[in-house]
């Protein structure tokens, strides 16, 4: 096609998913830091600094003094040395809750909810709120969008290998469309990546690729010693000593999702782009080492099925590639946001909605997206008061931490500040326009 046909697929493209990207894209980038954001929020999370050795069995005895009954379901390893344990605790018909402790002394220092900051965006990016795998898919036809956009601005832009450094606003002064070629090339190994990971959690959702490719699972070692039961500091130290490479993150101790009889842990080995979970160590309570796993074990497509999120959020090189991440992400936002903005002032330029209409389906458009947003306020909710649950005396003011609430609905109040930004900027432009005595150049 000639490159004016391409232009108008790329501003095809941006007029019908434009606002729904940049919302997505939003969310996502508030992810990358999620929890560097609940740290902030929440001061129970935050403790002197930290380098020694944790005892696990003082900090299980901790939190099962103030909440007798309670099954510890995993232990967190604080990522900063400011940063406490995290205790996730099953108790019995409740929600979840977390316990922060102080990794110096085991003490506790408050509990929480599962609803913060970081499980608010996980969700919203993901699937906007909407059950699985429904809201998933429909996220994922977004990453689509993206990458019709990607690959239709390369096709039209001519040159666009050589101009990565070239800013020329013009005579006109028409920054607004240098910033938008120049911003698109430097984000660009970032938004293919963007893209071809949403497209695959799409993919993924639907259970295909995992039926045709996956290897059938082998099943554990069976436990069937009856010697005497080690604590978990000393099943810890046994997973250490067959995996001294891994950095342990997370453990989950018996009586967990792991069953009664066996210990698991789990973290960052020397595969740095793959989940955490998938570098583990599993021993039974006495000892015994039932499975040790690590990303040489894995198929080609289980390697690429558990990179596919370290890659996507940023999280495989801990601070630095997040906050990499994080400024990636709003400059692939600004660039939705600014792709709007140029193109109401085409649909200025060419007549409006009454005139040639520079597409005609813009009005509708803007009007599904805030449909589909306000729609998604009622599963939002529905899962938020899901992990608060009921009120209950034992734990006085856990729902939702106050700084966390304040950041989620100062989010949420800002999103709807910049829909409304763009929603003026096109019913303006539309309602107002008028014919130019000349065609608008392309480029």
């Amino acid at each position: 096609m000639s490159a004016r046909r391409w232009f108008d697929v790329h501003s095809f493209t941006g007029v019908f998913t434009g606002i729904m990207l940049l919302i997505i894209c939003w969310g996502g980038t508030v992810a990358t830091l999620s929890f560097e954001f609940d740290w902030l929020m929440t001061p129970e999370m935050r403790v002197q600094p930290f380098e020694g050795e944790i005892d696990w069995d003082a900090v299980g005895r901790s939190v099962l003094e103030e909440f007798p009954g309670a099954k510890v379901q995993m232990f967190l390893v604080p990522p900063y040395q400011r940063s406490a344990i995290e205790v996730v605790l099953a108790r019995n018909d409740r929600p979840r809750t977390r316990v922060f402790v102080d990794p110096s002394n085991a003490e506790v220092l408050g509990v929480g909810s599962m609803a913060n900051v970081q499980r608010f965006f996980r969700s919203f990016h993901r699937r906007l709120f909407f059950p699985n795998p429904i809201g998933i898919i429909f996220v994922s036809l977004f990453a689509i969008s993206l990458a019709v956009s990607i690959t239709s601005a390369l096709l039209f832009y001519k040159r666009w290998w050589s101009k990565f450094l070239r800013f020329k606003p013009g005579k006109k002064n028409a920054w607004v469309t240098e910033l938008h070629k120049t911003g698109g090339l430097w984000v660009l190994v970032f938004a293919i990546l963007i893209a071809v990971t949403g497209i695959w959690y799409g993919l993924e959702a639907t259970g295909v690729p995992h039926s045709l490719f996956a290897k059938q699972q082998v099943s554990e070692q069976a436990i069937t010693e009856q010697t005497s039961v080690l604590t978990v500091n000393e099943l810890t130290a046994i997973a250490q000593q067959a995996r001294p490479d891994l950095e342990i993150r997370q453990i989950f101790p018996p009586g967990s999702f792991f069953g009664d009889a066996r210990l698991r842990v789990a973290g960052k080995g020397d595969d740095w782009f793959l989940r955490d979970w998938v570098n583990s160590v599993t021993v039974s309570d006495t000892g015994v080492l039932i499975k040790q796993q690590s990303g040489a074990d894995l198929t080609s497509f289980e390697y690429w099925e558990n990179m596919a999120d370290p890659l996507h959020f940023g999280n495989f090189a801990g601070i630095t590639s997040k906050i990499i991440w994080f400024l990636f992400g709003l400059m692939l936002s600004g660039l939705c946001l600014s792709g709007l903005y140029l193109h109401a002032k085409r649909l200025f330029r060419q007549g409006g909605f009454s005139g040639r209409a520079y597409w005609r389906g813009t009005a509708s458009a803007l009007v599904c997206t805030i449909l589909v947003v306000l729609i998604s306020v009622f599963p939002g909710i529905d899962e938020i008061v899901g992990y608060l649950g009921d009120s209950d005396p034992t734990v006085a003011g856990i729902p939702m931490a106050p700084g966390v609430r304040r950041f989620i609905i100062g989010w949420i109040l800002l999103t709807l500040a910049v829909i409304i930004l763009c929603f003026t900027w096109i019913w303006r432009a539309g309602t107002g326009g008028r014919r130019p005595e000349t065609p608008p150049r392309v480029l």
